[in-house]
């Protein structure tokens, strides 16, 4: 895949998948073992949507669907939209279920 490619699939992500508008909240939830260059291309593609975006990192959750660190989750609960680029899947934690239970979207 081309690197314009990924940016419009990105695109597509974000605004078919996650349902971004302009304007929201949005959170990249990623880790220090995920692609950063792929982290870096999702936020830019954010900011270009007119998200207003912010990204947190932490070490790799050491089994799938364990919480991320305490200010993790808290961020989680303050985005519109949360796009999780981990090396270890948290999709499944109490955190997102959180967010998600106040309305946040999750990819």
């Amino acid at each position: 895949m081309s690197r314009l490619e990924c940016f419009d699939a990105l695109r597509v992500l974000a605004t078919t998948c996650g349902g971004l508008r302009a304007g929201e909240r949005t959170l990249i939830v990623t880790d220090s073992a995920a692609d950063q260059d792929i982290v870096a291309a999702m936020a830019a593609v954010l900011r270009t949507l007119g998200a207003d975006v912010v990204t947190v990192g932490s070490a790799p959750a050491e089994l799938p669907g364990d919480d991320p660190p305490a200010a993790v989750g808290a961020a989680m609960l303050e985005a519109d939209l949360i796009v999780e680029l981990t090396s270890v899947f948290i999709g499944s934690c109490q955190a997102r279920r959180t967010a998600c239970e106040r309305g946040a979207r999750y990819l």
